[in-house]
């Protein structure tokens, strides 16, 4: 009886488990749906004040040439990584040199026996890989690929992915396997924009879409192909596991791509009169109003304007605008600030299991 009961119980928390588990999933389907309708429209906090709410945002006149300096109010990770100044020369100068100093006479030929002595404790090394089983793979680096740095992948979603419907969201642990290497990572995604030095962040990775995931890893060299897995402790999608989630190649090397994160506040036009309007629920308090009178405006219908003054003490606000108002219309204001990756361990090891280094 006490066995059963034992096995009862098992069931039942394997039960509710399983049912968190998809609650989780319905719940991150969700978002991403909203965020794929809606994107980037977030809601005003009624508890807090929205210039202390998002004190660390900026307005832009225009995403692609308003300036941005990419070494400004950089995080602490920075300091613990290199910043190549230009990777695509630095890679073919380095190759090039390989290349000039290449002797065939010192090189094993192919086919050929080798012995390798390795630097650490033959003990250590057996009591290691002997139970393990798994291949032992040597390989090299070249000149500077043991230097931590920002790496850039291009993504998207396998079909394995998309048909079990699996939400990847930025910040989330994922293992990028590039080359022999396996990166235990939290990237961040953007969009895939090659025309602008600055790149919107996406919350995340939509179906059928490109992006680029940004993450601090050991600089690559190109062409590189990346496969993305879920780690073994992620319980979303066990249909998905050992099973590549994404897949793409490397991008580049540059830890000054400035990567942004865009919020919108919105606000509904209350009256109108041609190009004049009275706009609520953007702001709840006549502080917030002239906080960000500077800013610009825009509406959903395509018109342009700005904030002339206050109204009233619950946020209400006199707006005017280069066209004729509706008061079906959308006023919108958009804000940015820089985002960058989680940091996270890095690994060479080849098990999924071993903790990162």
């Amino acid at each position: 009886e006490d066995e059963g009961e034992d096995e009862g119980e098992g069931e039942d928390e394997d039960e509710g488990a399983n049912e968190a588990a998809w609650r989780e999933h319905l719940r991150l389907r969700s978002a991403r749906d909203d965020d794929a309708r809606f994107p980037d429209e977030v809601d005003t906090p009624l508890d807090r004040a929205a210039r202390q709410r998002f004190a660390r945002y900026r307005g832009l006149k225009s995403l692609r040439s308003s300036p941005w300096h990419p070494q400004e109010n950089l995080p602490l990770e920075y300091a613990r990584i290199y910043q190549f100044e230009n990777w695509p020369l630095i890679q073919r100068e380095a190759l090039e040199a390989d290349a000039d100093a290449f002797d065939e006479a010192s090189c094993a030929p192919v086919g050929a026996y080798v012995r390798i002595t390795l630097a650490v404790p033959a003990r250590d090394f057996t009591a290691l890989y002997e139970a393990r089983g798994a291949p032992l793979v040597l390989s090299a680096v070249n000149a500077h690929e043991n230097r931590l740095t920002v790496v850039h992948f291009t993504l998207c979603l396998t079909a394995a992915a998309e048909r079990e419907e699996l939400t990847l969201r930025g910040k989330a642990p994922l293992l990028l396997h590039a080359g022999f290497r396996k990166l235990v990572t939290k990237p961040i995604f953007s969009e895939d924009n090659r025309r602008s030095q600055k790149h919107k962040l996406e919350r995340f990775l939509q179906p059928g879409r490109q992006c680029v995931a940004t993450v601090y890893a050991p600089a690559l060299y190109g062409p590189a192909p990346v496969l993305a897995f879920l780690p073994a402790s992620d319980e979303s999608a066990p249909a998905l596991t050992g099973v590549p989630v994404a897949c793409g190649s490397l991008l580049g090397v540059d830890a000054n791509r400035i990567i942004l994160k865009k919020i919108v506040l919105t606000g509904h036009p209350f009256r109108c009169h041609k190009k004049k309007a009275v706009v609520r629920w953007m702001f709840f308090n006549p502080e917030d109003v002239r906080w960000f009178k500077p800013i610009e405006l825009n509406t959903k219908f395509g018109r342009k304007g700005h904030i002339r003054e206050s109204l009233g003490t619950h946020g209400y606000m006199k707006c005017y605008f280069d066209g004729t108002m509706v008061q079906h219309d959308t006023v919108c204001m958009a804000l940015y600030k820089r985002a960058f990756p989680k940091w996270a361990g890095t690994s060479y090891r080849l098990c999924a299991s071993e903790q990162p280094d």
